[in-house]
């Protein structure tokens, strides 16, 4: 809880609660955002089958230069202290080192983080010194994983040596593994947690976004339930997000969804529609339209049906997964000793 304030402040929390307690009512959870997702752009090296953004990989969105992000950004923190950058693929971008750089010293974004794949994490040394947050994804051990997502053995090469130097950095505050289950990759999450417990870093799970491949998964399958609940039995203190959200994903239960509290904005500074109304707004955010106007007016047009535990986008439906990446949380001790890393 303590972090939770330290992140948005008191008022932040006032406004949360008011929103937890309005919810079965209206859709609309805060007068104002805690955070912000930004889609750097929409351009990867791997491709992920379960891609929740594959739509958008196809049609392409152009991605800014480097004053336009700066001008988005300072839209940003007119509205939020805190940023997180996901995609695509952020290390694609030639300018993320410069673009948290500016987020961090010349608009003192009191938290910084984002998503990648690691193939070119190393190409990015400036990104170690300002981003308080690093997550490589990560979906089985990384011989199975580099199969799984089209990597080469030189992309994997560099996977290896990104997640030694992740570990080893003195510099980032958190180092997280997210892992999105598939019925391919079920078996490999005790594997992944085991590395995630031996380099310290968080882990973070939910199921694939696709609602064929949940169905699979959850429609019966007893080692899918299994395997969440011997995850949070043995590895309670390394997950990231609520107990709650663990228990939904296991049961399928109704999440308690407050799809506004860290809105998505797309590259080009269009803030993004929620749930089933997905896709970007015509709120565009170097337009003149502030974030927190943005999102009232995407409230008053949004009616959100009674939520539904086949929906499995979980980084819409529990934000504690997100603002877990830039809360200042105790980061995992690990163990790690020797140089070679794990195949």
């Amino acid at each position: 809880m303590l972090n939770l304030i330290e992140a948005v402040g008191m008022s932040g929390c006032v406004r949360a609660g008011l929103g937890m307690l309005q919810a079965p009512f209206r859709p609309r959870y805060l007068g104002r955002p805690l955070a912000v997702c930004w889609f750097i752009n929409f351009r990867c090296n791997l491709h992920c089958p379960f891609c929740c953004k594959a739509k958008e990989l196809r049609t392409g969105v152009p991605e800014l230069d480097l004053d336009d992000k700066k001008h988005l950004c300072r839209a940003f923190r007119e509205s939020v202290s805190r940023l997180y950058l996901s995609g695509g693929e952020p290390t694609l971008s030639e300018d993320l080192g410069d673009t948290l750089e500016y987020c961090k010293r010349e608009l003192r974004f009191k938290g910084l983080g984002f998503t990648t794949n690691g193939v070119r994490l190393l190409e990015q040394e400036k990104a170690f010194a300002f981003a308080d947050s690093i997550c490589i994804s990560l979906h089985g051990m990384p011989d199975d994983h580099a199969e799984y997502v089209g990597m080469t053995p030189a992309m994997k090469a560099d996977l290896l040596a990104a997640l030694g130097r992740l570990a080893r950095s003195d510099q980032t505050r958190h180092k997280i593994i997210s892992f999105v289950i598939t019925s391919r990759n079920l078996g490999q999450l005790p594997k992944v947690a085991a590395l995630c417990r031996e380099y310290g870093f968080t882990l973070s799970v939910a199921p694939a976004n696709d609602f064929s491949e949940s169905e699979s998964l959850t429609g019966g399958n007893g080692k899918y339930a299994e395997a969440i609940k011997r995850l949070v039995t043995e590895h309670q203190d390394i997950l990231l997000g609520t107990r709650a959200y663990h228990d939904r994903i296991v049961h399928r239960r109704p999440y308690r969804c407050f799809p506004l509290a860290v809105p998505n904005v797309y590259p080009d500074g269009r803030v993004c529609r929620p749930c089933d109304k997905g896709g970007p707004s015509e709120h565009n955010l170097l337009r003149g339209v502030s974030l927190d106007q943005a999102v009232r007016q995407i409230e008053q047009d949004l009616t959100l049906r009674p939520c539904s535990s086949n929906c499995f986008k979980a980084g819409v439906v529990e934000r504690s997964l997100l603002l877990g990446k830039l809360l200042p949380v105790k980061q995992p001790s690990g163990q790690l000793t020797c140089q070679s890393h794990p195949a």
